[in-house]
């Protein structure tokens, strides 16, 4: 485990670090609660993948857009959370696979940057012992895509998922279907990752026998951080969940 990348790290605040892991340098930033937002309870903790466009090497730009604004809702609504965010170089990305609206959990699309990813989050989680019946899972566009990746691969880690204007694999929606609770919003004149992502993940998570959370963002495309902004149920459901 990467020790040193959880060394002092200042409550109430984000924090920049470098997590060593699947042969990359995985640079990340992360927030720890503040002591008063305890709540008497030990911290969730919510990981955050953020699209294409805010990769870069910079360690800020991943929290720069809209794309981040669960993360912040998060803890601006609730508090008691760790929130992870790393940041993907422009020379990557976090699902190797990249049509525009479905792919295949083939190995060789996995990252280094995602294998670090999840491997950051399994060193947080021993670092800081948060409560481990509440781990949480975001992303957006490409982001999404490593959500839904990730949900495939693992989905006993997971309490529950927020997808936001990305694709997956249907054929295998139903290793989490009926495990793990997700919520999806999507454009429907999205012109990137087309809505059939959403039509298809939707209907690949009923037929396996579940339920998602749906919404569809009327008229917009790819941008859709005001309805994320606007769905006032959003944080309150996502902490709701918990691992049984």
């Amino acid at each position: 485990m990467e020790k040193t990348a959880f060394a002092d790290l200042i409550p109430g605040a984000w924090n920049k670090r470098v997590y060593q892991g699947a042969g990359v340098s995985l640079p990340f930033q992360i927030y720890l609660p503040a002591p008063g937002e305890a709540k008497n309870e030990r911290p969730a903790v919510f990981l955050f993948l953020h699209g294409n466009g805010p990769r870069g090497d910079d360690n800020e730009k991943q929290l720069s857009t809209g794309e981040c604004t669960l993360a912040k809702r998060v803890i601006a609504e609730h508090g008691n959370c760790i929130v992870l965010a790393p940041h993907c170089p422009v020379t990557s990305q976090w699902v190797l696979e990249n049509r525009p609206d479905e792919y295949r959990m083939d190995p060789r699309n996995e990252s280094p940057y995602l294998t670090a990813a999840y491997a950051l989050l399994l060193a947080a989680e021993e670092a800081l012992k948060p409560d481990p019946a509440r781990v949480y899972l975001n992303g957006y566009s490409c982001g999404a895509f490593a959500v839904w990746w990730l949900l495939t691969r693992y989905p006993e880690h997971f309490a529950a998922a927020v997808s936001f204007a990305g694709a997956g694999d249907p054929t295998k929606a139903d290793r989490f279907a009926q495990k793990v609770p997700v919520w999806i919003f999507h454009g429907d004149v999205d012109s990137v990752i087309a809505f059939t992502a959403f039509e298809k993940m939707r209907d690949a998570i009923r037929s396996a026998g579940g339920d998602p959370k749906l919404t569809v963002c009327r008229g917009a495309g790819h941008g859709i951080a005001p309805f994320i902004a606007a769905e006032k149920d959003l944080v309150s459901w996502l902490f709701a969940q918990k691992k049984k």
